[in-house]
């Protein structure tokens, strides 16, 4: 059974017996190529929406870049083929990634700061570069509403990549003011410290508040990829 990306995707996992697959009252269409399961959950959408874009959804097999696609001659082949299994994503978010292809409002896309989120999230994981920046043009319209300690924590919850975190970071790094207690509550306390010691690290001797005129936001990504991504990836690879 070929998987990809961490287990996301898996391709004709045998569904146990016992298991009843209920067909999604949304987006099972009759005439879709592609089958997707989550959990008892089954779709059934056109791949070409995938196929055209997505550059890690396709489960790949040993010495193939393609096998796990849908074939493309036959389509009667293309919907006897066997269901993507997805892992990692609940229906209702997989439900609001679909409503970007299959939205009925065309031009109209309307919904809430949480589910461009969650769009976000899956375009990154599975390789929607268009689908992503398009949420993310419409969660910048959010931006002024929140702070940025929020920010970084709706960011990191969605698996943001580390290109839009870092400059949160170093924003929070610079500000004049201390991070506040409930802040660290929303943090945590192992990422409060981190962020205490790149604003030491960033300051004059002792720590002294404000920064320096000279730094600019863009000179405390070093420190800040040093002291809280390149740990995080440390402790990743050991497994912890």
């Amino acid at each position: 059974m070929a998987q990809q990306n961490g287990g996301n995707t898996k391709r004709g996992r045998q569904q146990s017996n016992a298991t009843a697959m209920t067909r999604n009252s949304k987006y099972y269409i009759p005439d879709g190529d592609l089958r997707i399961s989550i959990g008892s959950t089954e779709f059934r959408v056109h791949s070409y929406f995938f196929s055209r874009e997505a550059t890690a959804f396709f489960p790949v097999t040993a010495g193939s870049t393609n096998d796990n696609k849908p074939p493309a001659n036959n389509p009667t082949d293309r919907r006897d083929h066997q269901a993507i299994v997805l892992e990692n994503v609940s229906v209702s978010e997989f439900e609001r990634f679909l409503w970007v292809f299959y939205n009925e409002e065309f031009n109209i896309y309307e919904t809430s700061l949480s589910e461009w989120l969650v769009i976000f999230k899956l375009a990154s994981r599975w390789g929607f570069s268009k689908i992503g920046k398009f949420a993310m043009r419409e969660i910048k319209k959010h931006q002024d509403n929140h702070s940025v300690v929020d920010w970084i924590v709706m960011f990191e919850q969605n698996e943001a990549p580390k290109e839009i975190l870092l400059p949160l970071f170093a924003k929070l790094c610079m500000r004049d003011t201390t991070i506040t207690d409930e802040e660290v509550f929303k943090l945590s306390p192992e990422r409060a410290i981190q962020i205490f010691r790149i604003r030491e690290d960033i300051r004059s001797p002792g720590g002294s508040s404000p920064v320096s005129p000279k730094i600019k936001e863009i000179d405390v990504f070093p420190s800040v990829e040093r002291l809280l991504f390149r740990s995080e990836s440390r402790r990743q690879h050991n497994g912890e």
